[in-house]
């Protein structure tokens, strides 16, 4: 390692002696503990967010209606049509008669 030193211009200073610490830059652990804090205390709001979640979509599938459910509503319909058809059909003969 080399340092160059050279006298101060403004106040004309000049070194007399030289001190040199070296430190490991390993970062801060502070903002690292202050995030898992925030996450651990997050993580029930999350769990209740996320079971919401899931609580919905059961409920969505549970409730649609399939293809199937729609055509047989589709048949009932035209078989209630048609009984109803026939029983005015078979009450203007009676009346006829």
């Amino acid at each position: 390692m080399q340092i160059e030193l050279s006298p101060d211009q403004t106040f004309n200073a000049k070194p007399s002696s030289v001190e040199v610490h070296v430190q490991e830059n390993i970062g801060s652990n502070r903002t690292r503990l202050l995030s898992s804090g925030a996450l651990c205390c997050l993580s029930p709001l999350l769990l209740i967010v996320g079971l919401g979640m899931v609580i919905g979509a059961e409920l969505n599938a549970a409730l649609a209606e399939t293809p199937e459910e729609a055509m047989n509503r589709i048949g009932q319909a035209d078989d209630r049509g048609r009984r109803e058809a026939e029983r005015l059909a078979a009450g203007n003969q009676e009346v006829k008669e």
